[in-house]
């Protein structure tokens, strides 16, 4: 009996780890709660660095990463050129 290989570009795993890989929803979702209690929840004075700023600048990036995540797992979703087939099930009451 031969072995059976999988096709070419078959990953039977997730995608190995690259450096530009997206950081994904969990990471902004992250984001956003660290944002949140930097900007909330403490109040800690430092010279030189606003820690509320930066609890706002946090909760930005992680809502437009949130909103860029969404909108390319939309359009990986569609499927281009499909097209919708809609039976006539009048004659079946």
């Amino acid at each position: 009996m031969g072995v059976v290989r999988p096709e070419p570009g078959y990953s039977d795993g997730p995608p190995p780890f690259t450096e530009a890989r997206s950081m994904g929803l969990g990471g902004c979702i992250i984001l956003i709660a660290v944002g949140a209690i930097l900007t909330f929840a403490t109040d800690w004075h430092t010279s030189g660095v606003n820690v509320h700023v930066v609890g706002l600048i946090l909760m930005a990036v992680g809502i437009i990463g949130v909103a860029v995540f969404t909108s390319v797992l939309r359009r990986r979703r569609m499927v281009p050129g499909a097209t919708i087939v809609e039976e006539d099930r009048d004659h079946l009451m």
